[in-house]
């Protein structure tokens, strides 16, 4: 198996007298060649399913790059009323860390009326798919606290994310790291995800209590790894 990542992923040393230190995470950690494929539930019904695949390492104007790809639709009740689609396209530095180019899209059809939105993140800034890749490469203790700014499009707000401990998720049958947070937005907004406790960090289930719409809970439903 092959891997991309960076200096973010190391362990931090734990200070004799206090936790281990707060830090920020920049750097992604990937697969190249994996995929994974999520169901979303709001308020205990589907909503929605979302396919992500990772790309080979190449180049782009001289630096080192990685492609990843999104794809979300809706489904269930939400289906019935609308038909929205949702793409991010994403080429991340592998050396520096944050995005080269990304590219968010978003299509609905509404009672016969069609509409298309795009937005672009900044380069050098985490949009999703570098956050969730920073995530992955952080081989955090337990206890242990770290930060980032994540942008959807041109929308950023801080994150702050704290390890609350390695177990069982049973919803996935296998040990995980649980991590707790909460994004700054226009409202708090307080989340848990959980990770593959392994070297491979897989993100697994992601909750989180949204203002207004509930419950949100996005789970694994298959992962592929590359064949080599």
């Amino acid at each position: 198996m092959v891997v991309v990542g960076a200096g973010c992923g190391a362990h931090v040393p734990r200070a004799p007298d206090g936790p281990p230190p707060e830090i920020e995470l920049r750097h992604a950690f990937t697969v190249p060649g994996e995929s994974f494929e999520y169901a979303a539930e709001l308020r205990g019904l589907p909503v929605g399913r979302v396919v992500t695949a990772v790309g080979t390492p190449g180049w782009v104007e001289g630096q080192q790059a990685l492609i990843v790809r999104s794809r979300g639709q809706s489904t269930g009740m939400v289906a019935l009323l609308a038909d929205l689609t949702w793409e991010q396209t994403t080429t991340l530095d592998v050396t520096r860390g944050g995005v080269i180019l990304s590219r968010e899209e978003l299509w609905s059809s509404l009672a016969g009326e069609q509409h298309h939105e795009t937005d672009a993140t900044e380069p050098g800034a985490l949009d999703v798919h570098a956050a969730i890749g920073a995530l992955r490469a952080w081989r955090s203790q337990p206890g242990q606290a770290a930060r980032m700014v994540v942008c959807f499009g041109h929308a950023c707000f801080p994150l702050a994310l704290r390890d609350a401990g390695h177990g069982f998720l049973v919803s996935a049958g296998e040990p995980a790291v649980r991590y707790e947070g909460v994004a700054e937005a226009d409202e708090k907004v307080a989340f848990t995800g959980w990770v593959s406790d392994d070297v491979a960090r897989v993100p697994l289930r992601f909750e989180a209590e949204l203002p207004v719409f509930g419950r949100l809970v996005m789970e694994l439903a298959h992962y592929t790894a590359p064949a080599d």
